[in-house]
């Protein structure tokens, strides 16, 4: 019988950095160096451009908070 109390995402929002509930747990994630950073980079480049040329959709960078 399991008496741990699974992490909730108010329990997540203080959390210092990256991290992820995964299992009830909270689990930091590594940072992510520069090569990562510069594909994200273009990435969201080439979405903003396309909601900009469009007016349809939203386009956010990488290492946002997200509630779902």
């Amino acid at each position: 019988m399991s008496t741990k109390v699974e992490a909730t995402i108010e329990d997540l929002m203080p959390a210092p950095g990256k991290a992820e509930i995964i299992n009830g747990e909270i689990v930091h994630m590594s940072p992510t160096g520069g090569l990562p950073r510069l594909a994200g980079g273009a990435i969201f480049r080439s979405l903003d451009d396309y909601r900009r040329r469009t007016g349809r959709g939203y386009a956010l960078p990488d290492n946002g908070r997200f509630r779902g």
